[in-house]
């Protein structure tokens, strides 16, 4: 588990920050591949969007669906 601070608000209530900074391997679109494929449907959330740079960190927000936030937030990705 990694532990890190993203000072902004998120665009919808209840939405949640992905740490992709540490995995720069990854495109985003890898990232959301992993996300939406093989955990989560893309019905599953409201909105999925990289934000960020490279250099300063790269993350993802994500705004699940009521039905599966309780889920969402404790399992995760």
């Amino acid at each position: 588990m990694i532990q890190t601070r993203i000072w902004r608000h998120s665009l919808a209530p209840r939405g949640y920050f992905l740490d992709i900074s540490k995995i720069p391997h990854l495109t985003d679109e890898q990232h959301f591949d992993e996300i939406l494929i093989r955990n989560y449907s893309h019905d599953f959330f409201y909105g999925l969007k990289a934000l960020g740079s490279r250099t300063t960190g790269r993350y993802i927000e994500l705004n699940p669906i009521p039905e599966i936030e309780e889920k969402f937030s404790k399992e995760g990705v």
